[in-house]
């Protein structure tokens, strides 16, 4: 198997210790940094967006130690995307940094430009099922993201969020050490 990686990756040493399955995809390697201990499952696609219509862009992704990507997740970024130590991204969420321009008609979003914000999730969150981080979003520390939600705005730290768009449900009281 890390034969497979090392001709997969070009002998990126980076990524040796770390499990990666050879049906992810990775586009832009030089541009993405993965943490050990960290496991990418099947169908994985992280992109870092170098150039988009004759626009040349710096991307960075940032993905920490101890993390767990399940397969189908969907990373793309032409700017910032930070993945924090000890997050689980649960199947066939997204997370980006980048936002299709829509201003002109005559033209499909996909053939327009592109504006992108940084998107942070910080460490111990859970991304559930299906859902989607939006671009410029700051996820908080211990954060949980109900499956098939939205994230368009900034979380807290130790909250859960849920819906479309994503809305506070419970956040952890530290003073009774309850979540209410």
């Amino acid at each position: 198997m890390i034969t497979k990686l090392r001709e997969k990756f070009k002998i990126n040493r980076k990524y040796l210790k770390c499990k990666i399955s050879l049906n992810a995809v990775l586009i832009g390697i030089d541009y993405i940094n993965i943490g050990i201990n960290t496991t990418i499952l099947y169908g994985t696609r992280i992109q870092a967006v170098s150039v988009w219509k004759n626009r040349r862009y710096t991307p960075n992704i940032i993905i920490g130690k101890n993390v767990n990507i399940e397969q189908g997740v969907h990373i793309t970024c032409a700017n910032k995307v930070v993945i924090e130590d000890n997050v689980s991204l649960l199947p066939y969420c997204m997370i980006t940094d980048i936002k299709h321009d829509y201003e002109n008609i005559k033209m499909a979003p996909n053939k327009q430009g592109i504006t992108v914000k940084k998107t942070i999730i910080k460490e111990q969150s859970s991304i559930g099922f299906g859902a989607c981080i939006m671009p410029g979003v700051v996820v908080g520390k211990h954060v949980i993201v109900g499956a098939n939600s939205v994230v368009t705005a900034d979380v807290p730290d130790y909250c859960v969020v849920a819906g479309i768009p994503a809305k506070i449900i419970k956040r952890y009281n530290f003073d009774n050490n309850k979540w209410e």
